[in-house]
């Protein structure tokens, strides 16, 4: 079938090839999108986590008082509360749907020089520990975010601090 030399467009085949390349491409980029977005889900709650972290160690040294770091539940708000004055000066909310945050303590203290006991957290999805994280808190109170799936080089364990 010859066209005439008028005619602009694409034949069918031409369209219905398109579409199939499309459908072919969606249907690969799809599963690795949605883990993408779950890896970083994860990731920002763990940053989330170490900040609200280095924010008591930095509130116990700047105002000379001891901290405590209380954990709550999955459904429950940690906090970060002044211990002589019961003031709450911040909290962080965990999503549950986005990570699972076990902590080696229930509640941590910053003393006024910014130390505090060594402890451990582990961010997992589910209980898949090759994309989890892990949280160390050092005596000196500093905290340390492993990168993903490892600690300090070896892969992570488990999902348990």
């Amino acid at each position: 079938m010859s066209r005439r030399s008028g005619m602009h467009g694409f034949t069918l085949i031409e369209l219905v090839i398109v579409v199939a390349l499309l459908a072919i491409i969606v249907s690969i980029a799809t599963p690795n999108l949605s883990t993408f977005i779950r890896n970083n889900q994860l990731q920002g709650n763990a940053e989330e986590l170490q900040a609200f972290l280095q924010y008591a160690r930095s509130s116990a040294v700047a105002n000379r008082q001891t901290i405590r770091v209380t954990v709550g539940s999955d459904q429950q708000a940690w906090t970060a509360t002044a211990v002589t004055s019961q003031a709450v000066l911040r909290q962080f909310v965990p999503t549950p749907a986005q990570a699972n945050i076990r902590a080696s303590f229930t509640s941590l203290e910053y003393s006024p020089n910014g130390t505090a006991e060594s402890a451990r957290l582990t961010l997992c999805r589910d209980t898949d520990s090759s994309s989890g994280y892990l949280i160390t808190i050092s005596a000196s109170g500093a905290t340390q975010l492993h990168a993903r799936g490892t600690e300090s080089g070896q892969t992570l364990g488990s999902c348990t601090p």
